[in-house]
């Protein structure tokens, strides 16, 4: 058995579907339901309770329970003896440098660096925020080790794993008393707020609309402002509704007069990326963060939307 099946599984029952964990592992839907088919038979126990059309999320079994508290121990066991071997002989972990665009370094990186810390007590982490447009330019001049983006990298020399799954989503005051989700002829009326057009949510939101056959031209928008947490702070005084990234939503949970409204058949996908460079040593805190980074226990408890049964 290998530790690669140990976090399938654990991902496919914290993301609540096959096809949700194959996004965030880059597998297809028949991979992972092949992967999952041959633990079940190598263990010869039936790990997960899947219901007809994946209408709810899957569960665990009785014995699907105990194989993940084993499943993380594991894990957990082999990211202590990768600190353990690298501190061996005295040797100190060097920290590791990360740099990041505004929107993960206000929701992800601050929840998962803190949780990292925990497991890793004796590997230092140190963040600095960059624009989008000279983050990857640094991380090539070798400013730091770990680039974070919502942006997926198209230049050669790097390596990077899609390990973060956080969608646009629509919010709303409450005071508007909006049903539990609305359609695309009822999101035409409502006062949007938006950001400029030229950044990448925006971007992706265009992009959105479009396929939906609608533009943004096609929208009732009243305001521009410049990142989310501005089109949070402007639903909240109730000026509109916006669409912000979903982890936001989950890192200011202290909100209670906002509500997240679906929009029926409009769906924007966001991902978030961790790069390095190719040819720079993988070693020491920038493999513990990586691996770290890739596993499921950090994204339980604020993040639960990652689940993706929104």
């Amino acid at each position: 058995m290998r530790l690669e099946q140990f976090n399938l599984f654990l991902t496919v029952l914290n993301s609540g579907s096959f096809a949700a964990a194959g996004r965030l592992l880059h597998m297809s839907q028949p991979s992972i339901t092949a992967a999952l088919n041959s633990l079940e038979e190598e263990v010869g126990a039936r790990l997960l309770e899947r219901s007809p059309g994946q209408r709810r999320p899957v569960t665990a079994t009785e014995a699907g329970v105990i194989f993940a508290d084993y499943a993380r121990k594991a894990l957990a066991d082999y990211r202590a003896m990768l600190s353990a071997v690298t501190l061996s002989a005295g040797t100190t972990l060097a920290p590791v440098h990360i740099g990041v665009t505004s929107t993960p370094s206000s929701t992800v990186l601050p929840v998962l660096t803190n949780k990292f810390r925990e497991e890793n007590p004796s590997a230092a982490v140190h963040v600095k925020t960059y624009s989008g447009a000279e983050l990857m330019d640094r991380l090539m001049r070798g400013e730091f080790d770990i680039a974070v983006t919502g942006t997926r990298p198209v230049q050669p020399g790097v390596i990077f794993d899609r390990f973060f799954y956080d969608p646009l989503v629509l919010i709303a005051p409450v005071s508007m008393k909006l049903p539990e989700s609305i359609t695309l002829r009822e999101l035409k009326k409502l006062p949007l707020i938006v950001r400029d057009p030229s950044g990448h949510l925006m971007r992706l939101l265009i992009q959105g609309l479009k396929r939906v056959g609608l533009s943004l031209e096609q929208m009732n928008v009243v305001m521009q402002v410049s990142g989310n947490n501005d089109v949070l702070t402007s639903v909240a005084l109730g000026a509109g509704v916006g669409f912000v990234a979903r982890s936001l939503m989950a890192a200011t949970r202290q909100i209670p007069d906002i509500a997240v409204i679906p929009v029926r058949r409009l769906q924007v996908d966001r991902y978030i990326y961790q790069i390095r460079r190719e040819n720079a040593p993988y070693i020491g805190s920038l493999r513990l963060f990586w691996e770290y980074a890739l596993s499921p226990e950090w994204r339980e408890g604020v993040f639960s939307f990652n689940t993706m049964r929104l």
